[in-house]
């Protein structure tokens, strides 16, 4: 009887210690993504339009991480974006420039989102000359 009662609870332990250890590690994931998400920094630094089709945007990233992101453009109504299946890196300290192929008319206001994979915007408003 004592051999069943110690065997029933080293399966049990065992079982209770390989739940715990998997929630355990899938809540230290989830708040290192979290703190990554949460010190993200990065903005815009400078704005160029070449022939009023092409926006050239560049973006420090003054953070501890790492990042990934994508550039958006507004003129008036509509929105243009850089190429989404090959976004941009960018290390820490570091900066790069994203383009935009868009069309806009002397004057325009041009609305400007850098947008980080880890859900973060920078934004900055351009006037087309």
């Amino acid at each position: 009887m004592t051999a069943i009662v110690l065997s029933i609870g080293t399966a049990v332990w065992y079982y209770a210690n390989g739940a715990t250890s998997v929630i355990s590690n899938n809540y230290y994931d989830g708040v290192m993504t979290l703190l990554e998400e949460l010190t993200e920094r990065f903005e815009v630094i400078h704005v160029y339009l070449t022939d009023n089709t092409t926006l050239h945007a560049y973006v420090l990233n003054y953070g501890p991480s790492n990042i990934t992101v994508d550039a958006y453009a507004s003129v008036e109504n509509q929105t243009y974006s850089s190429d989404i299946q090959n976004p941009v890196n960018i290390s820490s300290g570091e900066y790069e420039y994203l383009n935009v192929t868009l069309g806009a008319s002397s004057g325009q206001e041009i609305s400007i989102k850098i947008h980080s994979r880890r859900q973060n915007n920078a934004y900055k408003t351009y006037f087309a000359p």
